[in-house]
């Protein structure tokens, strides 16, 4: 039987960096939803301020993935951001994400091209 040298320290670079790469991936996933959320508190617009305050990050992570949701559970915030026949739109929360995940995809782009710090 044959053994292929330095064949340990490759697959230890490898899970090393499968490691990192996931580390920061999550990081900038993280880092991204609570800009969004901070970006949607400062465009919504305030009556009584349950809707700001109700604009909420949850984080749902494994050791290999991670996913996060910025929402509100406002009932009348679809109308506020999307309008009505009655009322102007007042966008908070697509814009606040629009105007981040173009850093992200540079983020991501960047963690992949680096290979991890």
């Amino acid at each position: 039987m044959s053994r292929i040298e330095g064949l340990d320290q490759f697959l230890q670079h490898m899970h090393d960096y499968v490691e990192r790469t996931t580390n920061e991936l999550k990081d900038a996933v993280k880092e991204t939803a609570y800009k969004i959320e901070s970006g949607a508190k400062q465009r919504c617009p305030v009556d009584t301020g349950r809707l700001r305050a109700s604009i909420s990050t949850n984080i749902d992570e494994s050791a290999s993935s991670i996913k996060a949701i910025v929402e509100t559970v406002v009932e009348y915030a679809r109308f506020v951001e999307f309008g009505t026949y009655k009322q102007t739109a007042q966008p908070f929360l697509i814009p606040s994400f629009n105007q981040c995940k173009s850093k992200l995809i540079k983020d991501i782009k960047k963690i992949y091209k680096e290979g991890g710090s």
